[in-house]
């Protein structure tokens, strides 16, 4: 990363005002690749949603195919367990859905990590840059945009995010 020092052919004042174009410019740059990462977000759950209807409705098929045999399973194991048989039962499911959700972890959070990259770069370079505006005593106002481009982007935990919202949408589906 570049540090922006003064020249000494320069004027201050044009030195400055070159400074501070910088600065609005890679706020701009920020803002923008900050949209583009939040609708990358969403397209990439969106995509997953529309990646696991055929593995749902294959995963539902198998489940009515076997339902008669998983049943008869049941019912046998009840017989043999006698009193103790609804808990022990209750307790398997709970584990089989455990496993399968373990199972299950978003691909999109392979291509996040280049674009995480760029934004962190960003917002060093813009703090670099208001400390060396702070330095010579020149005060930007903060931007008026609508939304401040990282709000709601925590770049630490963005992958965590992507998988509890995808094994939401797992509990979920296998509730139906």
């Amino acid at each position: 990363m570049k540090h922006i020092q003064p020249q000494q052919d320069i004027p201050e004042e044009i030195w400055m005002k070159r400074l501070i174009e910088s600065y609005r410019h890679n706020q701009e740059k920020l803002e923008k690749l900050t949209a583009y990462a939040k609708a990358l977000e969403e397209e990439n759950m969106h995509l997953k949603y529309v990646k696991n209807v055929k593995d749902d409705y294959q995963r539902l098929m198998n489940y009515a195919k076997g339902l008669e045999e998983e049943n008869a399973l049941q019912h046998e194991m009840m017989e043999k367990l006698g009193a103790h048989g609804p808990r022990i039962f209750k307790e398997n499911e709970e584990l089989r859905k455990m496993l399968r959700m373990s199972k299950c972890v978003p691909e999109a959070l392979i291509r996040t990590k280049p674009l995480r990259g760029r934004i962190s770069l960003l917002c060093r370079y813009i703090d670099d840059l208001r400390e060396t505006l702070a330095v010579n005593d020149i005060e930007i106002p903060e931007p008026s945009w609508p939304y401040h481009p990282l709000r709601g982007i925590d770049l630490d935990a963005l992958e965590e995010t992507w998988i509890q919202r995808y094994l939401m949408y797992c509990n979920n589906s296998e509730d139906k």
